[in-house]
């Protein structure tokens, strides 16, 4: 998708090759208002071209943390699973049962998809630690010997994940304020060349044919 900024890199890196023509033809230093120069116009637009760099660099971030993010959500589900189902397969006659949380769907928000996993990993524990039920059935574990440690290591990592991914949106935001910052500068300079060359030249000439 080509941005304002896209256009405005094709339109200035032409201006200052007609910029270097321009000088040729006339035999001075073109020079805009308030003395701007072309060395001035090239600092400013390298300032775009960074700002535009750095703007890919946080969208593919924000897609990569994001990407995470979804990833541990769905792994998350899965050991939720299997945790409230060894729990109701052995403790559902005792009375931590009537804490065990509802599974929260993919489209919770953070607060309240998160929630869920954390009061899960304070009853997984609960249980661990209840000294009144059966030593055989303590401390508890689900698939591959997964226990309650893991489960708290990975909501923690959940958590980690979604900090990652927020901040990763509020930079992107940032550097897409920045890269907007130049653009109206930038355009005003393009107007005022354009707007020399055309004091400057006889019509005719073929550098107003070649203005960009």
């Amino acid at each position: 998708m080509t941005t304002d900024a896209d256009e405005l890199m094709v339109s200035g890196r032409a201006m200052l090759d007609h910029w270097d023509r321009l000088e040729g033809s006339l035999g001075k230093l073109p020079v805009l208002e308030g003395g701007y120069t072309r060395e001035m116009f090239a600092l400013d637009l390298s300032t775009l071209e960074a700002a535009m760099g750095s703007t890919t660099s946080g969208c593919n971030e924000v897609e990569r943390t994001g990407a995470d993010r979804d990833q541990r959500k769905a792994a998350g589900l899965v050991r939720f699973d299997q945790v409230k189902a060894a729990i109701k397969a052995q403790f559902k006659n005792t009375k931590h049962f009537a804490a065990l949380p509802q599974k929260p769907t993919l489209s919770r928000t953070r607060q309240t998809f998160m929630k869920p996993f954390e009061d899960l990993a304070e009853l997984w524990l609960t249980l661990n630690n209840d000294t009144s039920l059966p030593a055989s059935m303590r401390p508890m574990t689900v698939a591959g010997g997964y226990t309650q440690a893991d489960f708290a290591a990975d909501v923690a990592a959940l958590t980690a994940a979604y900090e990652a991914a927020e901040y990763a949106t509020r930079e992107l935001r940032q550097r897409r304020a920045e890269r907007t910052q130049p653009l109206a500068g930038l355009k005003r300079r393009l107007t005022q060349y354009r707007n020399l060359v055309k004091s400057q030249l006889n019509p005719g000439d073929p550098l107003l044919n070649t203005l960009p």
